[in-house]
């Protein structure tokens, strides 16, 4: 990058700590939010539970009945359009942040391929083939890390293009779903996500902006 001088540097530190400083605030925000959806879930567990403790038995059963349905809006419903919600939120930290990147690359190069100039699947993936065909930096270094990144990728686009459903023939995603402690089937390929995706994906995000800066660096030594 013929163009790197110290405002650069500045520069590339500013964007390093704006995103490391929005991942973790993402992160502390959702597992906030986790906690009041619990804490939610267990006042109203408490409160419903008293209620029918002073009545009949069957007076009771039917009272739970009554119930049922708020009750699994609470324990399902409600948290499941959170997390959709958020997923499709931090994605975009990841996409903008690998804007950010390849923007300040392009600045400092003196190739004249641009990121616009590149076509890929999406921009995260355009942004990978422009780091490492036109800058040359060694992106990502860890490639099982890419892939559950580009899985996240699936199933974001899941959300925002098919409702939530997975296509019979995605063999790879459907076996990484079946294999995750994080998302899981429910019904005929219908995604759900469980507590603790979303803190998992920004976690996954920081170690690859970490190793992109990393290896940006590299290349000024």
């Amino acid at each position: 990058m013929d163009k790197f001088n110290s405002a650069t540097a500045m520069r590339l530190k500013f964007i390093e700590l704006s995103i490391d400083l929005e991942l973790r605030c993402y992160k502390k925000h959702t597992i906030s939010i986790e906690s009041l959806i619990q804490a939610g879930l267990e006042e109203f567990e408490k409160h419903h539970r008293d209620i029918a403790e002073g009545m009949k038995k069957d007076e009771a059963t039917q009272y739970l009945e009554y119930i049922s349905d708020e009750y699994w809006n609470l324990i399902d419903k409600h948290p499941d359009i959170q997390r959709k919600a958020e997923l499709i939120c931090v994605y975009t930290i990841l996409e903008n942040g690998l804007n950010r990147i390849c923007s300040i690359c392009e600045y400092c190069s003196d190739n004249p391929v641009k990121l616009s100039d590149l076509h890929a699947h999406g921009i995260i993936d355009k942004a990978k083939k422009y780091l490492e065909k036109v800058i040359g930096i060694q992106f990502p270094k860890n490639k099982a890390l890419w892939i559950e990144i580009t899985k996240i990728q699936e199933i974001r686009n899941c959300y925002v293009h098919k409702d939530g459903f997975v296509k019979q023939g995605n063999k790879a995603l459907i076996e990484y779903v079946n294999q995750s402690d994080y998302v899981e089937f429910t019904g005929e390929l219908e995604l759900s996500i469980n507590k603790g995706f979303t803190v998992h994906c920004l976690e996954l995000f920081e170690r690859l902006f970490e190793q992109i800066f990393s290896e940006i660096r590299k290349q000024r030594i």
